[in-house]
């Protein structure tokens, strides 16, 4: 076989369809002229039983044949195979890539002269594509090519293929024969010894399809951007429109929204936006040839809660800023297309809280205890107006819209201090003062005590190493327990003389501690322990758990759970941390164990105030901060590819800036020489790797300035391998506040935080 290659060689099986010529016995010269180029490139015969053409179809399928074979006196069969190959392209068309080729059989008598051809079918663009080399002698032989069809021609959605050959015989033809699947194209010379016939397959799909022109508009972005009252930017929402606009037909074949109303929740820390189940998602949208106008119209809807706090540090606003909202917010898009042109992109914003808020009030400090008194400031008001006080303790109203007798002056401020707290007044004010047509709101903690937040250096848990035996920890029913010394069970201490082991068969089976403390709202203890399985096996498991007892509003946890713990001397290290929401006046410190699996160890029990509030942020971010640029938000399991270190949520975030991230001001006296540890869990959010950062603590501000101690870290893994970060600062200076802080690379793969603890 002769074979000529345009574009890229094939070898795939090819549809067949055979055609047969009948002789009948008669002598001729052999003519010398060639009229076959010009008869196959006429268009196909429209009438009469020879021009019948099959309908219109998809090319056969690679190893699918139709043989039609006939005549029994000799003469000559022909073959016609054809397979085509479709290269998909990005916007949207398809390329064909078409193997044709024509074969002829003949008896011995006859001299033949023929090449294979691709035609274009398509209405309008009736031609040549291409032709095969030129194949010639007697018997049999074959000849064919490829022919690469891009997506841009304008023709080449019809095709058929087709063998010409002149056939030289010492016979006189008689007949040219077609059958169901296969026609005559031209059969020229019957009645003579020289025969001029074009054989095709009949009409077929190419399966190429012309890429439409893609265009997209600007991307169209709220020219109201939400921001904070501090003037941070938390959502910049936009959308891009993106159209294809078929020039052949003069229509648009598809368009689309491309992503979604995109950018931070509106108010942040809620939880990702609510959207209205029917527009979840906007799709691609359809418009059917000769449809030049096309209208679309979604929205989205966003919930919130009614009261949002949150905390900002020290040097900024010393409260607790507070949002009011309403219980839902819609954004709509309406888009109109004419032609190939947007002729309207419209979106409606909505505001999350009510109107007529202005930062201009605010508190020297985020929380205080009883005794002290508050100091309150407004700033940027209407000038010598009056100003009026409405107030709530722990959501129950105290006043509203009370007046005694203060007044703004010239430049729209006013200062003074309240009287101090009383032991009946703790818990979570909201203040809400009003000058002339605006408010603001800001809110603040009260607690029990006189004196400043501890350092929480000090280890809660007594004998937490049981390097004095099991007292004075307790068993909880159905619960085995014992204390071992090295070389006793294929374990030796992770530190100090002994350990604990401990297994159960009932589902609260396991060992615990009560330790009297007084816990306020917002204090948090976090703890840590070694555990293993007894011997040399494996497959401990449960939970460990700190608690804060009883109290107002009944006692609440955090927790971290543990399965198929490692034996002998592989030591595993358990972290957890708990923020109080309410006050309590006692912690327990408890391992539950899974009934009826292998004995649990334990060793080495630290449990201790952290200067980190919610480091666990199972309480979402408000008592975190986030730098500019930067994206953050607090998940549960099953959201992102990871699930929490411990508790119910952790921290993700990414920035484009180069000092994006988040941080934690805490206010307490620093003096030179104290050293402040803390601790991390880190990851990469999902199931990939490559997040990068530092975790900072700071001395901040000081008559030497701010110090600082920190830990790189680079390429985390993702998933639930998450990653102990440490580092210690020791102060050379005074200060009054320390500042815990993540750095994220900026444009990196987005840092998961979970379990953070300084003390």
């Amino acid at each position: 076989m002769r074979r000529r290659q345009k574009h890229l060689a094939r070898s795939a099986a090819m549809a067949l369809t055979v055609v047969s010529l009948l002789l009948a016995n008669a002598t001729t010269a052999i003519a010398n002229d060639n009229p076959r180029l010009a008869l196959i490139g006429k268009p196909p015969p429209q009438s009469g039983a020879a021009a019948a053409s099959p309908p219109v179809t998809q090319a056969p399928k690679a190893g699918e044949y139709t043989t039609l074979s006939f005549g029994v006196q000799g003469g000559c069969n022909f073959s016609l195979h054809t397979d085509i190959r479709e290269f998909g392209e990005e916007d949207g068309g398809v390329s064909v890539e078409v193997n044709y080729s024509g074969s002829i059989d003949c008896t011995s008598d006859v001299y033949f002269e023929g090449e294979a051809y691709l035609l274009d079918r398509t209405p309008g663009f009736e031609a040549i594509l291409d032709y095969s080399d030129t194949i010639s002698g007697s018997g049999g032989g074959s000849s064919g090519s490829s022919f690469f069809i891009p997506s841009a021609y304008d023709g080449g959605d019809e095709l058929e293929t087709a063998f010409a050959a002149d056939l030289y015989s010492d016979v006189i033809w008689t007949e040219c024969n077609d059958r169901p699947g296969a026609r005559i194209l031209f059969c020229e010379g019957l009645g003579t010894t020289h025969l001029t016939i074009g054989v095709g397959s009949g009409k077929y799909q190419s399966k190429k399809k012309k890429a439409c022109i893609r265009s997209s508009a600007s991307p169209h972005t709220w020219t109201d951007n939400v921001t904070e009252k501090t003037g941070t930017v938390v959502a910049k929402p936009s959308v891009t429109v993106e159209w294809c606009y078929d020039a052949k037909t003069g229509s648009n074949a598809y368009a689309r929204i491309v992503g979604e109303i995109a950018g931070r929740p509106l108010i942040p820390e809620l939880g990702p936006p609510v959207v209205t189940p029917a527009d979840a998602k906007p799709k691609p949208f359809q418009i059917k040839p000769g449809v030049t106008a096309h209208r679309l119209q979604f929205s989205l809807t966003y919930t919130f809660a009614v009261k949002y706090v949150r905390e900002v540090g020290v040097g900024e606003r010393g409260g607790k800023i507070v949002y009011e909202a309403s219980t839902s917010c819609t954004v709509s898009v309406d888009l109109t297309f004419s032609g190939n042109v947007i002729a309207n992109l419209s979106i409606n914003p909505c505001r999350p809280w009510l109107p007529g808020g202005r930062a201009m009030l605010d508190v020297d400090r985020p929380r205080y205890r009883t005794g002290e008194s508050t100091n309150y400031v407004v700033q940027g008001a209407p000038p010598n107006s009056p100003v009026r006080w409405s107030s709530s303790l722990n959501g129950n109203p105290v006043e509203n819209q009370a007046f005694y007798g203060q007044y703004t002056d010239a430049g729209g401020n006013w200062s003074g201090a309240g009287d101090p707290w009383a032991a009946n007044q703790t818990g979570e004010w909201i203040k809400k003062a009003y000058v002339g047509d605006f408010y603001d709101l800001i809110a603040f903690d009260v607690n029990t005590g006189s004196s400043p937040p501890s350092t929480g250096s000090k280890n809660l848990a007594v004998n937490g190493g049981f390097n004095l035996g099991f007292a004075p920890w307790q068993v909880m029913p159905q619960t085995n327990i014992a204390v071992y010394g090295p070389g006793v069970t294929g374990n030796e201490p992770y530190e100090g003389t002994q350990f604990a082991a401990t297994n159960s068969t009932d589902g609260n089976g396991g060992i615990f501690q009560d330790v009297p403390v007084a816990i306020n709202a917002g204090d948090t203890f976090c703890g840590s322990t070694q555990v293993a399985t007894q011997g040399a096996g494996s497959g401990a498991s449960g939970t460990f758990v700190i608690w804060g007892l009883d109290g107002s509003g009944g006692s609440e946890a955090s927790y971290k759970a543990f399965t198929n713990l490692p034996g002998g001397n592989a030591w595993t290290q358990i972290q957890t941390c708990f923020t109080a929401t309410r006050d309590h006046p006692a912690i327990r410190i408890q391992f539950y164990v899974t009934p009826n699996t292998p004995t649990l160890i334990v060793d080495n029990v630290d449990v201790h105030r952290s200067l980190a509030i919610d480091g666990g942020f199972n309480q979402g971010l408000a008592s975190w901060q986030a730098m500019p640029q930067t994206n953050w938000f607090a998940y549960g399991p099953g959201v992102t590819g990871n699930d929490p270190y411990e508790g119910t949520k952790f921290m993700a975030t990414n920035s484009a800036d180069g000092n994006g991230g988040i941080y934690q001001d805490v206010a307490l006296t620093v003096n030179a020489g104290d050293t402040f540890c803390g601790s991390a869990q880190v990851a990469s959010q999902g199931t990939g790797s490559g997040a990068s950062g530092t975790f900072v603590i700071w001395g901040l501000d000081g008559p030497g300035g701010s110090e600082a101690s920190y830990k790189a870290f680079t390429n985390l893994p993702g998933g639930n391998a998450w990653t102990q970060l440490q580092t210690c600062f020791t102060a050379t200076n005074t200060h009054a506040a320390i500042r815990i802080q993540f750095y994220v690379t900026p444009n990196g793969q987005t840092l998961v935080v979970d379990n953070v603890d300084v003390h």
